[in-house]
């Protein structure tokens, strides 16, 4: 319903891609999905581990494997004209993967903290999951979009 009323649109997936050939086709599952919805926000590829670990199929996925998996996504993406965003916390971002490789892609952080505290540069903050946003039940995430 973003298109039908003027709001720009993104989009937001979470991987559990544990190779480069399974990050492409996560990538592909995505666009082909896209359909003729107009995307003027990043696609974001959520780089968390899984709510539910001991059931997640990349539970043991090396750093070294997970960050392949995670460029392959976004280099995909980038190929067929879109921008890739990461979205993780700081477990994701400094333990899961290997941060150096993905500094060329956005990032959209998790902290619930101020004051903030990455050493990277980031696009979008989400600082808190306990937000109250009219028109939705309960705790929302809310963010900060810097662009």
């Amino acid at each position: 319903a973003c298109n039908e009323v003027g709001l720009d649109c993104g989009v937001y997936f979470f991987t559990e891609a544990k190779t480069e050939a399974e990050g492409i086709e996560e990538a592909e599952f995505v666009l082909e999905n896209l359909g003729d919805y107009e995307v003027q926000l990043p696609i974001v590829i959520d780089i968390e581990e899984s709510a539910n670990v001991n059931k997640s199929r990349t539970k043991n996925l090396s750093k070294e494997d997970r960050t392949k998996a995670i460029i392959a996504f976004c280099e995909k993406l980038k190929q067929e004209g879109y921008e890739p965003m990461l979205y993780g916390n700081l477990k994701s971002m400094m333990l899961m993967t290997d941060i150096y490789q993905l500094e060329d892609y956005d990032k959209w952080f998790a902290y619930y903290h101020y004051p903030l505290r990455f050493p990277y540069k980031i696009k979008i903050w989400q600082y808190t999951s306990a937000g109250k946003v009219d028109g939705i039940k309960g705790s929302a995430d809310l963010n900060l979009m810097f662009y």
